[in-house]
């Protein structure tokens, strides 16, 4: 992957290849304030940057949505980006399920199911669904979350290929301490 991976990132990216500052929020997670390729759906971006692995996880967050109850907007919000992704990678693996035994279950809980994670609204491109995604990403996930019953948003996950290196790298940096 180079520039024209998501958002102008790709695959390894060290600390000194961001021309963007970078606040830390957590050990090897940045809040990168604009990326080289920004996207108008999004305007948060957060990534995994390790001294080893390099860059290997990008979270692109979406402003609030207004809703109703029934998450019309929301949804209609994730099926637009879901379309666009799959016209990008192809197949994907939908996953738009009510939690068994949640009492949130008629169609004006939608919301409610949502904030309380009792329901997933979710799309995967990965290897299992078939997509076509260049060599270095791994998987997608585009997600739907509920701030309040009548306020969402999305998020855009890309795990690359070094993603569980550089999980490794973290584990141990962390367990060091120990």
């Amino acid at each position: 992957m180079n520039s024209k991976g998501p958002f102008g990132l790709f695959m390894g990216m060290k600390i000194e290849d961001f021309t963007q500052s970078l606040e830390e929020l957590a050990p090897f997670k940045f809040m990168l304030k604009n990326p080289p390729r920004p996207h108008p759906a999004f305007n948060n971006y957060l990534v995994q940057v390790t001294p080893k692995a390099g860059l290997s996880w990008i979270k692109a967050i979406g402003p609030g949505i207004k809703t109703n109850d029934y998450g019309f907007a929301l949804a209609d919000a994730f099926k637009e980006m879901e379309a666009k992704l799959t016209k990008t990678y192809s197949r994907c693996r939908q996953n738009d399920f009510l939690l068994p035994d949640s009492i949130w279950n008629e169609p004006k809980d939608w919301m409610t199911a949502l904030e309380k994670k009792e329901r997933v609204l979710a799309s995967i491109w990965d290897r299992e669904a078939q997509s076509m995604l260049p060599e270095a990403i791994e998987s997608i996930y585009l997600l739907a979350h509920a701030e309040e019953t009548d306020s969402g948003y999305l998020t855009l996950e890309y795990h690359l290929k070094n993603h569980e290196e550089s999980e490794a790298e973290i584990s141990e940096v962390i367990d060091d301490v120990l």
